[in-house]
């Protein structure tokens, strides 16, 4: 089949249509627009090949095959893990890459070595030109073969905006000498910008393509405003002006991407400035070595494998110094999602700061005062960027799926109530981590497992595992108190994981109370020592009041902790035991939420968690029966996405915002 659909061909096909996901929690990736911007609809799934018609093209089954030839020479002169990186650097191959290691790059803001940039198109698009004006060919034919040169491979690495922006620039930077015109770096990235938004307007929802044009903007813009006047007779050594001038460089990259990276990607690594100051001269000696390799293991793999060396040890630099820098305290800070409103604000201050820079030249007695004025402009952007205004109490149901998964926000603090899915995979990772980035949640005081079922804790694993490299520190792991013999081994596997992250653990039973200064916490279960048949049965419930709003979480109780939840909620005073918003046992089941126990809480509102098509049937229709009547109304998440729900005026005004609408 493969032999008789070369490329460029129009193949025929039979299967199921799918749609690709959208976001169903703040933060998560959209696939959905992430593909629609690639120009891709569907995926095909259980496909079936009918037959090809069309002519096969020549061209990119020639770039294919050296693709491909590239790609051998670079696994067979490189360490798989080295390789990997290679490829991503010189093919836009991340697929071969160590997850362990793009994490690390990612964490610590030097992912943008892997991308098919400016600087890759600048730095081989040069060279040949430099390579083919020794040649006896007329200059303007040296520029149109260097353009050409670049255009293919730009097609062969995947044309990603990156890449065709740097396409286009270079192109403008070559054509101009040979028109007659001085090259404009602005208009030729407001051009690349124009043409590659006619093609595809979505581009303007991809952070990739914004932090590329931004990052440019910063260096033409920004740069030359972080200059300082050097006091008269003043001399730089070369090495000092060339570090000075790559710390601007990388500074006023890091300014102007800001808004970018807070409204994509939510936490800032804080030493990435300095970081590129290292990485970046180093790429250039990367690019090349990596290039030799290629030609010299055409021809001898034992000279290119020599050759690799020399990446090897650069590779192992940028490894150390990332691992180094993530050692660091405040390594990743956790600023969480900017509004619009503060992107424009920054923006604006950040343009102030330019256009004063650029107005404040020659000498005049207001001099002094207005570059103090420029920083303070640029200060107050900042902090507007940052501003981070924290409601007393806020609580968010997230999607996970077939599981639970509640973030309480309280005065400041964070708890996290559950975290697991049996529908989601990896759902800390796609979830749980990237929700927390967006609130600008870096500290969680408690996670509080309810019980030991795998659909209450597996992304908490994640985050136990990985929290502290993502930017998130766990401070205690709470389980429910029980008798020993009811410990499965999920609960001691949680201990076990605690143990190793560091985090300390505490067990939670009835009658334990906290404050946040005006928000009570308490909990209603189980008793201590609780010995039960399941786990379900000695789930933790917890019971959050403030004023006159009281919120009831009661994990997947059922049976006799159920029973003993009736028990205690009897013995309270009615005022104390009426609820506003219950979190639905056990997503829903028909068996928990008895009309005794919702009579005895009698709540307001109430909150399913429970995923789609789950082989459950959960939510059943007997408890969404019983809810209706007395409950005034009922939110799920499969159905809702997730579901927040802000507390203000002492308790007394409750506003719920789900993520779909």
């Amino acid at each position: 089949e493969k032999e008789s659909c070369p490329i460029g061909m129009i193949v025929k096909v039979r299967g199921k249509l799918r749609l690709f996901s959208g976001p169903t929690n703040p933060g998560e990736f959209d696939n959905r627009l992430y593909y629609s911007t690639m120009k891709i609809a569907y995926a095909l799934k259980d496909c079936r090949f009918l037959g090809a018609s069309g002519r096969s093209a020549v061209i990119r089954k020639f770039l294919y095959h050296l693709r491909r030839r590239m790609d051998e020479v670079l696994t067979l002169c490189f360490s798989p893990e080295d390789g990997g990186i290679m490829k991503a650097v010189l093919l836009g191959e991340k697929s071969m890459m160590d997850s362990e290691i793009k994490d690390l790059y990612r964490r610590n803001g030097i992912i943008h070595v892997l991308a098919i940039s400016g600087l890759h198109i600048s730095l081989i698009g040069y060279l040949i030109y430099r390579l083919l004006c020794k040649t006896a060919l007329p200059l303007p034919l040296c520029s149109v073969c260097a353009i050409l040169v670049m255009v293919l491979y730009g097609l062969m690495c995947g044309m990603n905006a990156s890449a065709v922006r740097a396409i286009i620039m270079f192109l403008c930077r070559c054509a101009a000498p040979r028109l007659h015109r001085s090259y404009d770096l602005l208009s030729a990235l407001s051009l690349s910008a124009i043409l590659l938004l006619l093609d595809q307007p979505l581009w303007l929802k991809n952070g990739g393509f914004l932090f590329s044009f931004f990052a440019v903007g910063g260096i033409y813009f920004v740069m030359p405003a972080l200059s300082f006047q050097k006091k008269s007779g003043q001399q730089e050594g070369r090495v000092i002006g060339g570090i000075r001038k790559s710390f601007r460089s990388s500074l006023a990259v890091s300014l102007s991407t800001l808004p970018v990276l807070l409204s994509f990607f939510y936490t800032v690594p804080v030493y990435s400035v300095f970081l590129n100051l290292m990485v970046i001269p180093l790429m250039t000696l990367l690019l090349v070595g990596g290039l030799i390799v290629i030609f010299l293991g055409n021809f001898s793999l034992l000279l290119g494998s020599r050759v690799a060396l020399l990446d090897h040890g650069i590779l192992q630099v940028y490894e150390k110094l990332c691992l180094a820098a993530q050692r660091l305290p405040w390594s990743r800070w956790s600023a969480g999602h900017a509004e619009l409103w503060q992107n424009l604000l920054y923006l604006l201050c950040l343009s102030l700061f330019v256009f004063l820079y650029q107005k404040n030249t020659g000498r005049h007695p207001q001099k002094k005062a207005i570059e103090l004025l420029r920083f303070v402009l640029l200060g107050v952007g900042l902090f507007l960027l940052f501003l981070r205004p924290r409601p007393v109490l806020k609580m968010t149901f997230v999607d996970v799926g077939q599981g639970d998964g509640i973030v309480l926000e309280c005065e400041g603090n964070a708890y996290l109530i559950d975290g697991g899915s049996t529908s989601k995979k990896q759902v800390g990772k796609f979830q749980l981590l990237p929700f927390l980035a967006y609130e600008g949640i870096g500290e969680i005081k408690a996670a509080i497992v309810t019980h030991e079922d795998l659909d209450h804790f597996s992304g908490l694993l994640t985050l136990m595992e990985e929290g502290k490299e993502e930017g998130v520190r766990i401070h205690g792991l709470y389980l429910p108190d029980t008798a020993p013999r009811s410990r499965t081994g999920n609960y001691l596997l949680l201990e076990e994981k605690a143990k190793e992250a560091g985090i300390p653990v505490f067990f939670l039973h009835r009658g334990q109370e906290w404050k946040e200064r005006e928000v009570d916490l308490r909990i209603l279960g189980p008793p201590a020592g609780m010995e039960t048949e399941g786990a379900n049965a000695h789930s933790t419930i917890l019971q959050v009041r403030w004023g006159s709003f009281s919120a009831l979480f009661t994990g997947d109780v059922e049976k006799e902790g159920l029973e003993a939840l009736k028990e205690t909620l009897r013995l309270l005073p009615e005022k104390s035991r009426k609820v506003t918003l219950l979190k639905v046992p056990h997503h829903g089941s028909r068996y928990t939420s008895d009309e005794a126990f919702l009579s005895l809480c009698r709540p307001n509102y109430s909150i399913i968690s429970c995923g789609a098509h789950n082989p459950y049937g959960h939510p059943h229709r007997e408890t969404l029966q019983r809810l209706a009547r007395i409950s005034k109304y009922t939110w799920i998440t499969k159905e809702d996405g997730a579901i927040t729900v802000t507390l203000s005026e002492g308790g007394a005004r409750m506003r719920v915002c789900t993520f779909l609408p």
